[in-house]
């Protein structure tokens, strides 16, 4: 007599097999660890736009992001809108990619120039440095500092004469410039404290 095997199994018959459930369960978690890695590995490009135009199509481009504690990203660089909205030189991008209304309220008079780098402080002030004659319609070479809402910290004006290409705050809160040129008068250096 030869024996009969059946390729009808109730779900009960499936698992009562430890070695078939753990062979299901181990599937299942695979298939789990796959699709999520998938949808969001880290290092993955994500299909942002956010639609960044200057006075022409090659002449946009961001210099410079960082990410404050929120999760809101500051871009800047050169260019003219963001999202469709006159944002000039500086913009701010909450976590879910919309722009952040609140920030900057003087639309087309962010920056009158390009900004090359951007630094948070610990109180959350935002500097930035840059090849640029005006922010927020006040007068600024090169660089400034912004409140955490965007509006201008009026108090800070160091007036760099040369052009500003990286802002760096250090542990001790003094704040790092690099230049091309002595931004300040006296001996000739590349980088400065403020």
């Amino acid at each position: 007599m030869t024996p009969r095997f059946s390729t009808h199994y109730s779900s009960t018959d499936r698992l009562s097999n430890p070695r078939r459930a753990c062979a299901l369960l181990m599937a299942c978690f695979a298939w789990l660890c796959l699709t999520a890695s998938a949808a969001a590995a880290p290092g993955d490009v994500d299909p942002l736009d956010l639609s960044i135009m200057g006075p022409t199509v090659e002449d946009s481009f961001i210099n410079a992001t960082v990410v404050q504690p929120d999760g809101k990203t500051i871009i800047a660089g050169y260019f003219i809108r963001v999202l469709g909205v006159e944002d000039e030189n500086i913009a701010r991008i909450n976590a879910d990619g919309t722009r952040d209304g609140d920030f900057i309220q003087f639309r087309f008079t962010g920056v009158a120039g390009t900004v090359n780098s951007v630094a948070l402080q610990a109180d959350g002030k935002i500097l930035l440095g840059g090849d640029f004659t005006y922010v927020l319609v006040s007068g600024r070479n090169n660089i400034a500092r912004l409140n955490a809402n965007g509006r201008l910290d009026t108090g800070f004006n160091p007036d760099a004469n040369g052009v500003v290409h990286s802002v760096v705050v250090q542990a001790d809160g003094k704040i790092l410039l690099g230049a091309n040129s002595a931004p300040w008068a006296g001996p000739p250096a590349k980088a400065s404290r403020v």
